[in-house]
């Protein structure tokens, strides 16, 4: 079995919950869960609103782990928006994940001399912004299209700027009171701003997601999201991004959060190499090394409170 199918397979076994009773009914025609953020970040879709809640915000502070291309995290933070109508639903979003570390003080080099005390240097440094519109195809929300906008920067994964867009379709194929799953299937054009080379690149390819929502009480949910992304110009290039989380109601408007994204990218960005006290590789020659493909898998993982403003 070609390796990307055994990670998807794999994904869709970790991040979709295993409940027996998932037959459909139609007794509660809720919202669709249609609110999933940018691939690129894996953001998990907002939880699905009632019908007396057309207009939703909230924003979200709080802690991130990283392992990857970026060594540590220290923040993250953003905030989300949602209206819905009739039939058309508008969902924006952005965040910020921003981390330092500092090099040195951390034992003996190769050659057995100590390393000294080093400066703080930024190892992480993400950022997204998202626009997204849906337009619902059924009075009861189930089958609908969309259209994804979607800006993201992460240098350490080796693009300065990535802008995304595209277009699908989806389905709510399994539905009961406490749970919720969907399918959607699309089109992406990507342009991409490489941090070597400063050169637009682009890419188009196909977009595949299972997402949904298992509520566990009234205090205590369950959301995920995963997406394939072939590209239809490299059957080598191809990417899979999960992300699942927990959410905990703290208070009326106050909840905790606590989520994993993993992303892999087949063939990723190029990147300026560090080593492990931050200076830039050097070759025999000592002449820095010009680059070297990013690390395939960054994961991330983010401990916030998240705050209901509508």
């Amino acid at each position: 079995m070609p390796r990307q199918f055994q990670l998807i397979a794999a994904a869709l076994l970790f991040f979709t919950p295993t409940f027996a009773q998932a037959q459909e009914t139609e007794a509660d025609p809720a919202d669709a869960v249609t609110d999933g953020a940018s691939p690129d970040v894996a953001e998990i879709p907002e939880a699905l609103e009632s019908e007396e809640e057309n207009l939703t915000a909230n924003c979200e502070l709080g802690g991130t782990l990283t392992a990857g291309n970026s060594r540590s995290g220290l923040l993250t933070t953003g905030c989300a928006a949602a209206q819905l109508w009739e039939r058309f639903k508008l969902s924006s979003g952005g965040g910020v994940n921003f981390g330092r570390t500092k090099y040195g003080g951390i034992g003996t080099d190769a050659t057995g001399n100590k390393i000294l005390e080093g400066d703080w240097k930024k190892t992480q440094l993400s950022m997204f912004l998202q626009l997204r519109e849906d337009y619902f195809l059924t009075p009861d929300k189930r089958s609908y299209v969309y259209m994804l906008q979607s800006i993201s920067q992460d240098k350490f994964a080796g693009y300065k700027m990535r802008f995304v867009a595209e277009l699908g379709a989806g389905r709510v194929y399994a539905k009961t009171e406490s749970q919720e799953h969907a399918a959607e299937i699309g089109f992406q054009y990507e342009r991409e701003r490489a941090m070597v080379t400063n050169a637009n690149e682009h890419r188009v390819g196909m977009v595949a997601s299972v997402l949904g929502k298992t509520v566990f009480s009234d205090n205590a949910l369950f959301e995920y999201v995963v997406t394939y992304l072939p590209s239809f110009q490299d059957s080598d290039d191809w990417r899979l991004n999960s992300n699942g989380s927990l959410n905990f109601k703290i208070a009326e408007r106050l909840s905790f959060k606590s989520g994993i994204s993993v992303l892999y990218d087949h063939e990723p960005s190029s990147i300026v190499p560090v080593d492990e006290n931050g200076v830039v590789v050097v070759d025999a020659n000592g002449d820095p090394v010009a680059s070297v493909p990013a690390r395939n898998t960054d994961i991330i993982w983010n401990n916030v409170l998240v705050l209901s403003i509508f």
